[in-house]
């Protein structure tokens, strides 16, 4: 084939080129294609006058007579071009709208066509097309396309709403579909979950999006969010799971997974999916079947534990420690009336093998129940044949150690004897250990004779002189002045870490929501969070700088305490929290921790945050400022537990709440206020909880008009406590 010879032309030569192209009938593709090739590179290197783009134009529209597709493509691709020459493209309009209409056009013939006229008409001729965009939005084959041309062209017009809104539906659809777009909006999701912030475009994605990884991501996003906030979407998200549970391998697997998560919360509204979650009991996939298994747990009834017993016993092989783990605190919840199925699990899970931290974490369940008659006999039994044979010599020792305390049949002792006589040392220390705390019950002591090797000898005689030890647990504290000594022969950083860890976690009621003490204009965020312990409140700090190229040399964070129950002046105090530039990180954030030892209820939070900052580029020039803090207090509801109740008080008293926000920021805030165990829907919530033992339930509606009613009942059965509750919320 003959190379085509692209040169520069002037205008009468062009019109010459184009006529002899053009005005010859029936039109030769081949020649058509070569004129527009040398039209397409002068427009590019020369200017033409316009009235000679209007000449080029009227013989180029002699091309829409042809039908050859490739020749129309070419033709609109130069209208495109010669519209950024020429001022008035209007003579094409009628040759293009001719193809737009024409039903034997095909899609891609009809885009190009969409974009050729709307380069060509002048601005305010656009508005009299709208019904071509609407009828271009309509038809799936040509929309994505159309979509690109309106957002294009009518951006800055003056168009009905309703076209407006249905390219900007379509907009947005089209874009989260090209893999660029769908990964930054997984980001976008992930950020809204981790400020819990513009939660509602949330659901945006779960019902208007049609991309599985983004629905997923979505979907994810509740699991992480608050669960009041979450709980108006839950529904959707599970109508659309459950579709997917019956997809493809890997898209059941995720459906799977996030079901299970979000079962943690929202038990009851996963629990219509069960029908096709019992379906992946089956799955060739062990991953979705133990999932599937958890799932029901997790959303099940006691009756569903014996079933659900024998599923899953197969894969607690395969399982990994987390999930075996989760598994058997599921089945303890639901076997609440019936423990006899838990317990035999228990017992199978023991015995086959597995790691050691797991089968002490089973061991510890087992000697949970043993306050129970019923289960009583049946444990000890099976642990006295277990110490036998047990997978690691650890697990001797603790058995060993549970035997000591609640062996009752003198028959059993023959399984304490043979550990002095089969096992290491380490095991026997323990056996003997175990026989003296029996002493009292066995005489095991005077047992000891019937071995007379010399190490039993020495301890026999030992231990005949201890028989007014105290028995029971051991506390390093009972070895009073030797504490110290016997701590030098240990891991005394471990064994001391771990000591007032311990301590720590037994005395911790509960972390409460962090609060912003900041007003919404400040140039810092600041959130504090309550830890509230049985004698002592930590308040934890973070500080977030929302100033660009800006850096804080230092700051201070001082309060001021006062008890607002007490007329005595030394119920106010002052601290304060000096803070460097050291303890941000990227100029961003800054944590730090209060103690307070004498915090009580009633104590009210006043302060100010004084700080000196710079610019980047000048850290010599800096300045000070101070702002203030947003006040908070310590309330009988911080020191109440999050736990379920076990029965619901009879006592209540109702109130009233009204809020200029959305139903779930309204409800936040309450939830925020309480702290307590939460179960939410749509527009109802339950909190529950326990103070000094004291069953303590909130029962709120959300009611939407111009602004937000929270109908509230609270239930307790001390009137005091009951009145100290209302009083927070007036």
């Amino acid at each position: 084939m003959q190379k085509q010879k692209l040169e520069i032309l002037t205008s009468r030569e062009m019109i010459k080129n184009l006529e002899n192209a053009f005005m010859v009938m029936p039109l030769v593709t081949r020649d058509c294609v070569k004129s527009l090739n040398k039209l397409f590179y002068n427009l590019q290197i020369q200017h033409y006058p316009e009235d000679m783009l209007k000449e080029f134009t009227i013989l180029i529209l002699r091309g829409f007579s042809s039908k050859d597709k490739y020749l129309k493509s070419l033709i609109y691709a130069i209208l495109e071009e010669m519209s950024t020459k020429c001022s008035d493209g209007i003579l094409s309009i009628n040759s293009i709208l001719k193809d737009i209409e024409d039903k034997g056009s095909s899609a891609h013939m009809r885009n190009s066509a969409f974009r050729a006229l709307f380069t060509n008409l002048p601005n305010n001729m656009r508005y009299d097309f709208e019904k071509y965009i609407e009828m271009a939005l309509l038809d799936d084959s040509s929309r994505d396309n159309a979509v690109c041309i309106a957002t294009e062209y009518f951006k800055d017009l003056n168009i009905r709403p309703k076209i407006v809104k249905t390219i900007e539906d379509y907009h947005q659809s089209f874009f989260n579909r090209l893999s660029i777009n769908k990964y930054s909006s997984m980001l976008e999701i992930r950020r809204m979950a981790v400020n819990n912030k513009e939660i509602s475009k949330i659901s945006q994605y779960l019902t208007t999006n049609t991309d599985p990884i983004t629905f997923f991501e979505a979907a994810k996003a509740l699991t992480r969010i608050r669960q009041e906030l979450a709980a108006p979407m839950i529904e959707k998200a599970i109508s659309v799971l459950r579709v997917y549970l019956k997809s493809a391998s890997h898209e059941s697997f995720a459906a799977m997974k996030l079901l299970s998560k979000l079962s943690i919360d929202f038990s009851a509204k996963v629990a219509v999916a069960n029908r096709e979650i019992e379906d992946l009991i089956q799955s060739p996939s062990k991953t979705i079947s133990m999932l599937a298994i958890l799932t029901l747990l997790k959303t099940g009834t006691s009756e569903t534990v014996k079933y659900l017993v024998c599923k899953i016993e197969p894969l607690m092989q395969t399982m990994s420690e987390s999930y075996k783990v989760m598994a058997i605190e599921t089945m303890e919840k639901l076997s609440k009336d019936s423990k006899s199925d838990f317990v035999s699990f228990l017992k199978n899970a023991l015995v086959d093998r597995g790691e050691l931290n797991f089968k002490r974490f089973i061991l510890k369940k087992l000697s949970g129940l043993l306050h129970s008659e019923k289960y009583h006999f049946e444990i000890i039994r099976f642990l006295c044949s277990y110490v036998e044979d047990p997978e690691f010599y650890q697990l001797s020792m603790d058995v060993l150690g549970i035997l000591g305390n609640h062996l009752e049949r003198s028959k059993d002792l023959i399984h304490v004897y043979n550990r002095l006589i089969l096992d290491n040392a380490h095991v026997r220390g323990c056996a003997y250990q175990t026989l003296f705390n029996l002493e009292d019950r066995f005489q095991t002591i005077e047992s000891f004779k019937e071995i007379s090797d010399p190490e039993t000898v020495k301890i026999r005689s030992f231990l005949s002189a201890c028989t007014h030890v105290k028995k029971g647990p051991f506390d390093i504290d009972e070895l009073g002045d030797l504490k110290e000594e016997v701590i030098k022969y240990m891991d005394s950083e471990f064994f001391v870490k771990n000591d007032a860890a311990k301590e720590e976690e037994d005395s911790l009621i509960k972390e409460c929501r962090s609060i912003s003490v900041s007003g919404d204009n400040a140039d810092f965020d600041i959130f504090v969070m309550k830890k509230m312990y049985v004698d002592k409140v930590i308040l934890e700090f973070t500080i977030e700088n929302k100033m660009n190229k800006v850096l804080v040399n230092s700051g201070t964070l001082a309060l001021s305490i006062t008890n607002q129950e007490s007329d005595d002046e030394k119920g106010t105090r002052d601290i304060s929290v000096a803070i460097s530039k050291d303890d941000f990180e990227g100029s961003k954030f800054v944590s730090k921790s209060v103690e307070i030892d004498d915090a009580c209820i009633g104590d009210s939070f006043n302060g100010v945050f004084e700080y000196e900052i710079c610019f980047q580029e000048e850290y010599d020039d800096s300045e000070k400022d101070t702002m203030s803090l947003v006040p908070f207090e310590i309330t009988l509801l911080d020191y109440t537990r999050p736990v379920c109740v076990s029965e619901i008080p009879a006592n209540s008293r109702t109130l009233e709440l009204k809020f200029k926000s959305k139903p779930t920021e309204a409800i936040s805030k309450i939830v925020s206020v309480s702290n307590m165990h939460l179960s939410a829907d749509k527009d109802n919530f339950e909190l529950q909880g326990l103070y000094e033992k004291q069953p303590i339930v909130i029962r709120g509606e959300a009611l939407t008009t111009k602004y937000t009613t929270i109908n509230m009942e609270v239930f307790c059965d001390n009137e005091n406590v009951l009145e100290k509750i209302l009083s927070i919320f007036d």
